[in-house]
């Protein structure tokens, strides 16, 4: 899309919001009557939930290390995304979890239960080491699943 610069390096300022701020994305708009966003300058302030969703075609989308909390709005933001990293968080339960993922990695997180994926049929790969998974279920809809990492939770054998 023309004009519309996404910049999701460790040096983001956290001044501008748009649908992409809570995933820690800057966006820069132009002044640009085709585009579909609605961004807001807000200090101290975040907005949890975008007004108007962009819809974004990338395939990978690292967000590891931001300090999210939750993953609301990806499935309807990221439509294509195959590989997903949202370790190093502390995000504690998994929602709206985009169905074309093959890869996800939320380990280093405070999971407690693995909710989220019952859609989940392409994933192949799945990395929930270092949470605080007592028991796993919610994993039945994950047919295509061939790696599965859960070292250091709390699992009973």
């Amino acid at each position: 899309m023309e004009g519309f610069n996404a910049d999701i390096s460790d040096d983001w300022e956290g001044q501008w919001y748009g649908p992409n701020a809570a995933m820690g994305i800057r966006e820069d708009h132009p002044d640009d009557p085709h585009d579909s966003t609605l961004s807001r300058q807000v200090s101290g302030y975040s907005l949890n939930t975008p007004v108007l969703a962009r819809i974004d075609y990338r395939e990978e989308l690292d967000l590891s290390g931001r300090c999210l909390s939750y993953t609301a709005g990806l499935a309807s933001t990221y439509v294509a995304l195959t590989s997903l990293n949202l370790s190093n968080n502390a995000i504690q339960r998994l929602e709206s979890i985009p169905p074309s993922l093959r890869h996800l990695d939320a380990s280093h997180n405070l999971l407690r239960r693995v909710t989220g994926l019952e859609r989940n049929h392409a994933l192949t790969s799945l990395n929930l080491s270092h949470n605080s998974l007592a028991r796993i279920n919610g994993l039945e809809g994950c047919t295509g699943l061939t790696e599965l990492r859960l070292a250091s939770n709390e699992l009973a054998v």
